[in-house]
């Protein structure tokens, strides 16, 4: 889970250079991996991950365009290098002007990753839930997702 606007894309700009900033995606990526990995061995079951962002609270003036730009380069390099790892990512409470620009990203973002995102209310609608069971059971999931899981934020996301 990602709470985006937690996220302070202007101070992390700041702070890193892109090639610090790159690294850190492919040191958390290779994180991912193994534990997807571990999963997969351990359980028997083919793991992927799930990565829901929560939009809640975002506004336009958040974004940075150079974090934007990094980020793409991130996606790119890592769905090159870990292609199998992402299941799918949900963007979640999307506030309208992140639709504008959700469809203007669709022409650039590689159909391969495409496939596997797109904007959800799991909460509301039975169907986008449907998209997140796969990779995570209802037990295990925020009750405002569509889960049963009542304590927020979750302990793990207090690190």
């Amino acid at each position: 889970y990602m709470l985006v606007a937690g996220r302070d894309q202007n101070k992390m700009m700041d702070r890193l250079t892109e090639e610090q900033y790159i690294q850190a995606a492919i040191f958390l990526a290779e994180w991912l991996f193994q534990w997807t990995d571990y999963l997969t061995r351990y359980s028997g079951r083919l793991s992927k991950c799930l990565r829901l962002a929560d939009c809640k609270g975002v506004q336009m003036s958040m974004l940075n365009r150079k974090a934007k730009k990094v980020d793409g380069k991130c996606s790119l390099l890592l769905e090159d290098k870990y292609p199998q790892m992402t299941g799918y990512i949900g963007i979640i409470n999307a506030p309208k002007w992140i639709s504008i620009v959700f469809a203007i990203f669709r022409l650039i973002i590689p159909k391969r990753m495409l496939e596997k995102m797109s904007l959800i209310n799991p909460a509301r609608n039975k169907e986008d839930l449907a998209l997140i069971l796969p990779y995570c059971s209802i037990e295990k999931l925020p009750v405002q997702y569509g889960g049963k899981v009542i304590e927020w934020p979750l302990a793990d996301m207090m690190m």
